[in-house]
């Protein structure tokens, strides 16, 4: 059973850094918690702060090094809707010079100001078990409002419209693009077929033409090769009948 006797020296300090704090609304800031016990040794410290549940929160608390944590109903307790902190922790041999007791992180909720203090609950046990705070202790705060941010829209229409409507456009020339280039080249495979079928054509008529022609000189040649056998079969025929008359006279 641990028995915390009424307060008879006040030797020990509770030290907040910082002391005095502004912020802005929806901001989050830490506090450090600090013991001054100006020579006289502490070996169980009870803290209990309370701040306006209204304007702040307790985000966390972490204890400082070298300090064992009491965890019991009563003596371990983060209420925000009360705006209540209660941390108890020993120190193996005794904290006699200052140092950090735990840090807490708060959290802004609303424009306002206000005081953080030490709680009347609040123990430092010396050696002979006597209670050795100073709860006179207290740090300041205001939190200021944010700044509100008025945007002036120059034209109705959503840049998401204005998005939409210029990818819409681009698809349509693309698209336009896409079939004059088709229409380009089925007009060049006409045309490419129209000449290969006119060449075709073409070659064909002069073959039939050259055909005739070497038929034609054919015959012209036989015709002229048959009226020369006529002629030299005529010719040695006269020079016959005339050496025939000769040698009969």
């Amino acid at each position: 059973l641990i028995v915390f006797p009424s307060v008879v020296f006040a030797n020990t300090n509770i030290v907040f850094s910082p002391t005095n704090i502004e912020i802005m609304e929806g901001e989050v800031f830490e506090v450090v918690i600090a013991l001054d016990p100006q020579g006289v040794a502490n070996y169980t410290v009870k803290i209990e702060l309370d701040y306006p549940a209204d304007l702040l929160e307790i985000k966390s608390f972490k204890l400082a090094d070298n300090w064992l944590v009491l965890s019991a109903s009563g003596y371990d307790l983060i209420d925000n809707t009360r705006g209540k902190l209660i941390k108890t922790a020993g120190y193996p041999g005794g904290i006699s010079s200052r140092g950090d007791f735990g840090i807490i992180s708060f959290g802004a909720k609303k424009a306002g100001n206000g005081i953080i203090k030490v709680g009347n609950n609040s123990l430092a046990l010396d050696a002979d078990n006597r209670n050795v705070i100073n709860q006179e202790q207290k740090m300041l705060f205001n939190i200021s409002p944010r700044p509100i941010i008025i945007s002036f829209i120059e034209s109705v229409e959503s840049p998401g419209t204005e998005i939409i409507t210029q990818k819409e456009q681009e698809a349509v020339a693309d698209m336009t693009r896409e079939e004059t280039l088709l229409t380009d080249e089925i007009k060049e495979d006409e045309i490419i077929e129209s000449e290969q079928l006119s060449f075709e054509k073409d070659i064909s008529s002069d073959g039939l033409l050259a055909n005739l022609y070497l038929l034609w000189s054919e015959i012209n040649n036989s015709f002229l090769a048959f009226i020369t056998i006529i002629l030299g079969i005529a010719i040695l025929l006269v020079i016959g009948i005339r050496e025939f008359k000769s040698k009969n006279k």
